[in-house]
């Protein structure tokens, strides 16, 4: 299988959050890989958010894919979420 292109989406929670004592601050990190399938653009993802992740935040495990391949004129790469 050759290799394609994916987005891929991590969340971090961030745990220093003097200023909002009962409300957590996420990070959403979106990166760009070629990889041959979703199992290996996440696994890439997910290595890149573990090292990303500094004392104070922790990657989730939450780790979305898209592939960028499309016959469609327009793709939706994200939505919007709260969290």
């Amino acid at each position: 299988m050759e290799e394609q292109w994916y987005s891929a989406r991590c969340i971090l929670k961030n745990h220093r959050r003097h200023d909002m004592t009962k409300r957590n601050l996420y990070e959403e990190i979106i990166t760009i890989w070629k990889a041959k399938s979703f199992e290996e653009a996440v696994e890439k993802a997910e290595i890149e958010a573990r090292e990303y992740a500094d004392p104070d935040s922790e990657y989730l495990g939450l780790a979305q894919a898209f592939n960028l391949r499309s016959e469609e004129h327009t793709s939706e790469l994200q939505s919007p979420c709260n969290l």
